[in-house]
């Protein structure tokens, strides 16, 4: 599905339900590739494409619940994240098995609760690589960010959080970003970061602000501006 003047496929309408799409593609679209602005759950997009399309690859501009969007590719979006899903009613997703190329902002930007974003590739993005923030104060419960892999960040961030609350961040690399490999931002409290590697990064390998009740454990930062830093207000 390519060329089209919006979105190559949305989903809207007051509910849609038990959705799949699966093996499809997506090409320069005027705005995204793969989307839904209504409440979706019960869903699986999986293995899917989206190139140069003019707002987000494949995303979630509604509400998302007990979804999984795994093992698809977003390179070169127009003016939004690769993959996107930010509304604070989000309920039980899993991002897993992704790769993200490019883009002109956030390559994978999640926030809800019971939320799981795990062994996916982020490759040069304009801004961070992967995002769990939710707009205003809201927090984000119950996240796991495990496994993935991110490389040269141009502007931003390698894992940037804010607000999360009984969290892990383990097993991730972050290699080459602009700022910070792993940032900690405001208000997380009940959780671990323990088992990544940050390296080469133009600030701190990891930074942690204002945390609470948060072990930091068996990490390896290694050739950036600075180790792992922790600060309070």
């Amino acid at each position: 599905i390519h060329d089209c003047d919006q979105d190559g496929v949305r989903f809207t309408g007051a509910l849609c339900e038990h959705v799949v799409v699966s093996g499809c593609g997506f090409d320069a679209n005027g705005t995204a590739g793969l989307t839904s602005d209504s409440t979706i759950q019960h869903f699986s997009w999986v293995n899917n494409t989206a190139r140069d399309n003019g707002t987000h690859g494949i995303g979630l501009i509604g509400i998302g619940k007990h979804g999984t969007i795994s093992g698809n590719v977003s390179e070169g979006s127009g003016i939004a994240d690769n993959f996107t899903g930010y509304n604070a009613s989000n309920d039980h997703l899993t991002v897993t098995g992704n790769v993200s190329r490019g883009g002109a902002n956030h390559g994978i930007h999640f926030g809800g609760s019971n939320l799981v974003i795990a062994d996916n590739v982020v490759d040069v993005p304009a801004q961070s690589g992967i995002v769990v923030r939710i707009d205003g104060s809201t927090a984000v419960v119950n996240v796991v960010v495990s496994g993935n892999v991110i490389d040269s960040p141009v502007a931003g961030v390698g894992i940037w959080c804010d607000k999360m609350t009984e969290f892990s961040i383990t097993g991730n690399t972050v290699v080459g970003s602009a700022s910070h490999g792993i940032w900690l931002a405001e208000n997380n409290t009940d959780g671990t970061v323990s088992g990544n590697t940050c390296k080469g990064n133009a600030a701190n390998g990891i930074r942690l602000e204002d945390t609470d009740r948060v072990a930091v454990t068996g990490n390896n930062a290694r050739s950036n501006a600075g180790g792992i830093v922790i600060r309070h207000p």
